[in-house]
C-alpha cells in the first residue's frame, strides 16, 4: 500500500505542476491582454477561449486528487466527534466507497464526452476562425480519475485501521 501511496503522489505532483503551469499563463496572458488592450488598443487574440476551455478547466479539476489525498473534502461530524477512531474509521472508509463510486462515475461518464468530442473534433467558433478544444475535454477524467484513485487507497486504509487499530498510509 505504500508502493501505492508514493506513486500516487508522485503522480499528483505531476499533475498539480500542471494545474500550477496553467494558473500562471492564465495570470500572463489575462495580464498581457488587459496591457495590450489599454495601451495598444490590441487585445490579445483568443484570451476569453484559452480562459474558459483550458485555464478553468485546469484548475478546478486537476487538483481533485490532492484535494482527496489531504482528506479536504467537505465533512460534517456532528454525530460522529465522540465515536472512537475505529468507529469513525469505519464510517470514513464507508463514505470513501462511495466516493470511489461516484468518482468511477465521474470518470466514465466525462471520459466518455472526452472520447466523442475528441472523435468529432471539438471547436468553437470565433472572430478568427475556428478553437479546438476538443482536448481540454479530457483534463476532467483526468482529475476525477486521481480522485477515484486517492479515494480507493484511503479507504482501504480506513478499512484496515476500523479492523486492526493500525494504518499503513500517513493520517493527515
Amino acid at each position: 500500500m505504500l508502493f501505492a501511496h508514493r506513486w500516487l503522489g508522485r503522480l499528483n505532483m505531476l499533475v498539480i505542476a500542471l494545474a500550477l503551469l496553467a494558473a500562471a499563463l492564465m495570470m500572463l496572458q489575462v495580464s498581457l491582454d488587459v496591457i495590450c488592450k489599454y495601451l495598444f488598443n490590441r487585445p490579445v487574440p483568443l484570451t476569453l477561449e484559452a480562459v474558459a476551455s483550458f485555464y478553468m478547466v485546469a484548475l478546478i479539476f486537476l487538483p481533485l486528487g490532492l484535494v482527496t489525498r489531504e482528506r479536504g473534502h467537505i465533512g460534517v461530524d456532528l454525530f460522529t466527534r465522540r465515536l472512537s477512531a475505529r468507529a469513525q474509521a469505519g464510517l470514513d472508509a464507508f463514505a470513501g466507497l462511495l466516493g470511489v463510486v461516484l468518482a468511477g462515475l465521474l470518470v466514465w461518464f466525462t471520459g466518455g464526452e472526452a472520447l466523442h468530442q475528441t472523435r468529432i473534433g471539438e471547436t468553437w467558433e470565433t472572430a478568427l476562425g475556428y478553437v479546438e478544444i476538443w482536448p481540454a475535454r479530457w483534463l476532467v477524467p483526468a482529475g476525477c480519475l486521481t480522485m477515484c484513485a486517492w479515494f480507493a487507497l484511503l479507504t482501504l486504509d480506513d478499512l484496515r485501521f476500523a479492523a486492526t487499530g493500525r494504518r499503513a498510509l500517513p493520517h493527515p
